[in-house]
C-alpha cells in the first residue's frame, strides 16, 4: 500500500464546494442585471439561495464586489467593539453617537456586501436586495451626522445651528432612503440620467449636510493654526469620499475597456474600497475626538433626542422598504402580464 501525502490527506478532510454553473455574458441575462460596460462573468439567475453564498468563493463579475466590503465590515466591526469597550457609557451618553456610527457603517457594508452577493437570484431578489442597501447607505449618514454634530464640532457652530441641524438630517436620512429606492424601482435599464440626478443628490446632499460641522471645524482649525492630526484625519475621510463619487460617477476605468476590468479592477470595485475606508478612518476619527474631550464644550443633544431621530429614521426606512416592495411586486406583475 502507497503511503499517502500529508496534503492528499488534508485535502481529503476539507468538503469539496460545490462547482459553480459557467457564468454566462450579458446578452444571456435579463437586462435588469447588466452593468455598463461589463459583458462577461454574470451568474446564472433562478438558482438556489446557497448557489449564490458560495459564489463567494468563485470567480464572477460580483466577488470583488461582495469582498470589498466584507472585509471592511470586518475591520469595522471589531473596531466598533474594541473602542467602544474602552467608553463610559454610564457616564457620558454622547458615546452612543459613537456607537451609533459604527453600528450605521457595518450596516451600510453588510447590506452593500449582501445586495452584490445575492442580487442575482431573480429580478424580485435584486430590487430588493439593493432597497435594503439603500437603507444601509441613509442610516449610515444619518448616524454620521448625529456623531459628527455631537463629538465633533466647533462650539460655534454646535451652538448656533444645534436647532436646525437634526431636523435637518433626520428629514435627509428619510429623504435619502425614498428617492434611491424610488430612483431603482422607478426607472428600467439602460437608466436616464433623472435616476443618476434624483440618487446622486439626495446622497450628496445628506453627505454635504452630515459633514458641515466636520467641514466648518477643519476650516476653523486651519483659519487659527491649530490643524492637528484628528483634523487631517477628517480631511482624510473625506478625500476617500470624494475619490468614491469620482469612480462612482465616472465610470473609470472601465468605460475605457469594456470587458478588460469584467472580473478585477471595475471602477464600483474601487468605489467600494475607498467609501469603506473612508466608514474605518471616519469611526477611528470620531472616537479619537471623544477621547479628546472637546465634545463637553459642545451643545449636544440629549439622550432621548437621540432616540427619538433614531426611531424615527428607522421607522421611514421601514415604511419605505414596505412601500417599495408593494411597488416591485405590483412592477413585476405587469411585466408578466
Amino acid at each position: 500500500m502507497v503511503p499517502r501525502k500529508p496534503l492528499e490527506i488534508l485535502k481529503g478532510m476539507i468538503p469539496e464546494l460545490p462547482s459553480m454553473p459557467c457564468t454566462r455574458r450579458s446578452e444571456e441575462v435579463p437586462v435588469l442585471f447588466r452593468e455598463p460596460y461589463v459583458h462577461d462573468g454574470y451568474r446564472a439567475p433562478h438558482q438556489p439561495w446557497h448557489y449564490y453564498l458560495l459564489s463567494l468563493f468563485q470567480i464572477h463579475n460580483e466577488v470583488m464586489n461582495a469582498w470589498t466590503h466584507l472585509i471592511p465590515f470586518s475591520i469595522l466591526l471589531y473596531n466598533v467593539f474594541t473602542r467602544t469597550g474602552e467608553l463610559d457609557f454610564s457616564a457620558d451618553h454622547t458615546c452612543w453617537a459613537l456607537l451609533l456610527l459604527g453600528f450605521g457603517g457595518c450596516s451600510f457594508l453588510f447590506l452593500s456586501f449582501a445586495a452584490h452577493l445575492f442580487q442575482s437570484h431573480s429580478e424580485h431578489a435584486h430590487y430588493m436586495c439593493f432597497i435594503l442597501d439603500y437603507v444601509g447607505i441613509a442610516f449610515y449618514g444619518f448616524t454620521a451626522g448625529l456623531a459628527q454634530f455631537s463629538i465633533c464640532s466647533d462650539p460655534w457652530f454646535s451652538r448656533v445651528f444645534k436647532p436646525f441641524f437634526f431636523p435637518l438630517l433626520v428629514a435627509s436620512g428619510c429623504y435619502t432612503c425614498v428617492c434611491c429606492s424610488y430612483g431603482k424601482v422607478r426607472f428600467n435599464r439602460p437608466y436616464p440620467r433623472m435616476r443618476w440626478v434624483l440618487q446622486i443628490s439626495a446622497v450628496g446632499s445628506m453627505y454635504v449636510l452630515s459633514m458641515s460641522p466636520v467641514l466648518h471645524r477643519v476650516f476653523m482649525d486651519h483659519f487659527r493654526g491649530s490643524m492637528d492630526t484628528v483634523s487631517w484625519m477628517h480631511v482624510a475621510h473625506a478625500s476617500f469620499f470624494m475619490t468614491g463619487v469620482f469612480f462612482y460617477t465616472s465610470n473609470v476605468p472601465h468605460k475605457f475597456q469594456p470587458g478588460t476590468f469584467d472580473i478585477f479592477g471595475h471602477g464600483h470595485q474601487l468605489f467600494h474600497v475607498a467609501m469603506a475606508t473612508m466608514a474605518i478612518v471616519q469611526f477611528e476619527t470620531v472616537f479619537r475626538d471623544l477621547q479628546s474631550g472637546r465634545h463637553l464644550l459642545l451643545s449636544r443633544p440629549s439622550a432621548t433626542s437621540i432616540l427619538v431621530q433614531l426611531a424615527v429614521v428607522l421607522l421611514c426606512c421601514v415604511v419605505s422598504t414596505l412601500g417599495m416592495a408593494v411597488k416591485v411586486r405590483r412592477k413585476l406583475r405587469n411585466k408578466v402580464q
